[in-house]
């Protein structure tokens, strides 16, 4: 009878017995938390920007790993036709390095990687200091000019996978380690005497096995009870197409401020909602919707409202 070895090494042994027989310990005290908020805007409304606002209450922070994800991309989507973020006046402004990635590139994802001491240069950006409240970036959203009424308009903005933050030392906030063990079940396929010189591994429940071969390998997490992210959503709010005076109505006092806007470049005079006039949908305000308004109101022409 050959036979059955066990290989477990001692060191790993000894450090899976540790894990098995005590729990880890997750802090219940935030040292940072971000926070995504809930706003409105304006259907198909231009220059949107959705600010994420932070709170460090122990470290000064010096990099910055966020991810968001529009849960309805029908109504709302990251605007990637820029920069496709805004730092100006925020926490991270003058940061050397900052970096947004649209994996899918159909701008449901949005991935932000900043960092304030990037290059080796004796430039040193400030970190941000312990704060409550302050906007770490402000992120581009497009909104669709015409969306679909009978389905709620509220589009959740969740913050998904691992937000980091690191110190100024280089320090990960909130990181913790799990020793992950993989167990494997090894039947030999050729016997050398007592020696094997073959082996494969196999389903212990189907098959009989000679070894079990142990490894361990490390992996960190961060504790959400240390860095918590908080989602939000963004509102949108139904509009009459071409209602530029924004009251409620679509009348002579609209068309008026669309003939001066498009021909004397005049944008007073209770005039607010120039963008919003786009019955063509071709993504701007001209001749063709003034065409269009004009064929509404005195022709009969087909309706302007969503």
């Amino acid at each position: 009878m050959r036979p059955a070895f066990r290989f477990v090494p001692t060191a790993i042994y000894s450090a899976v017995l540790l894990l098995c027989s005590t729990a880890t310990v997750f802090s219940q005290v935030p040292r940072v938390v971000v926070s995504v908020g809930d706003t409105s805007f304006v259907a198909g409304s231009r220059n949107n920007y959705l600010s994420l606002r932070l709170y460090n209450f122990e470290d000064s922070i010096a990099g910055v790993g966020l991810q968001l994800k529009s849960e309805r991309p029908d109504l709302v989507t990251f605007n990637f036709s820029g920069v496709a973020f805004d730092t100006v006046g925020t926490l991270v402004s003058g940061w050397e390095y900052c970096v947004v990635v649209d994996s899918l590139s159909n701008g449901v994802f949005w991935r932000l990687a900043a960092a304030a001491d990037f290059f080796p240069d004796q430039n040193r950006p400030p970190a941000i200091p312990p704060q409550s409240g302050g906007i770490v970036v402000r992120v581009p959203l497009n909104t669709p000019p015409n969306p679909d009424t009978s389905l709620p308009l509220i589009a959740p903005i969740t913050m998904f996978g691992r937000q980091e933050f690191s110190t100024t030392g280089g320090q990960l906030i909130g990181v913790v380690t799990d020793t992950i063990v993989d167990t494997s079940y090894l039947a030999c396929q050729n016997w050398l005497g007592d020696s094997c010189t073959l082996w494969f591994e196999v389903d212990p429940s189907i098959s009989p096995y000679d070894s079990i071969a142990y490894d361990s390998s490390l992996v960190g997490q961060i504790d959400t009870t240390v860095v918590v992210s908080i989602g939000g959503s963004v509102s949108l709010i139904p509009t009459l197409q071409c209602d530029i005076t924004a009251d409620n109505s679509v009348d002579l006092s609209d068309l008026i401020c669309l003939v001066n806007f498009l021909f004397l470049g005049q944008t007073s005079g209770g005039c607010v909602y120039f963008g919003y006039c786009d019955p063509d949908s071709s993504g701007g305000t001209d001749l063709s919707d003034l065409i269009q308004l004009v064929n509404y109101l005195f022709l009969g022409g087909n309706q302007l409202t969503h």
